[in-house]
């Protein structure tokens, strides 16, 4: 995440590094507030301030009454992970990360 913040090549020209492609798991178990890899999470959070990666992934699982989380569901099931990419009802359990991205800016391609 340092080489993403600060880009890649000599000073005065570097530029963004975007591959490989970064994926943050998130586990509330481990990167919640208070937990022992909080940190971990508010360097990626900043990270994306800056570079817009990496991307988030939740692994936790789906609470009765909630929007499902396949990817936290199928992990927890198999220990596997899946990308379910541009589908949105299957990024909808993410809005819980909304308050963290507070202030990131998104570019336009």
């Amino acid at each position: 995440m340092k080489v993403r913040k600060g880009g890649q090549g000599k000073p005065g020209s570097k530029v963004p590094v975007v591959f490989p492609k970064l994926i943050f798991l998130f586990d509330s178990d481990l990167h919640g507030k208070g937990k022992e890899l909080e940190w971990l999470f508010d360097e990626a959070i900043e990270c994306t301030k800056i570079a817009q990666y990496p991307d988030y992934l939740s692994l936790d699982q789906t609470a009765e009454g909630e929007t499902p989380n396949y990817v936290g569901d199928v992990y927890h099931k198999w220990g596997k992970i899946v990308s379910p990419m541009g589908k949105q009802e299957s990024t909808a359990h993410l809005k819980s990360f909304e308050p963290f991205l507070a202030g990131v800016r998104v570019k336009s391609c």
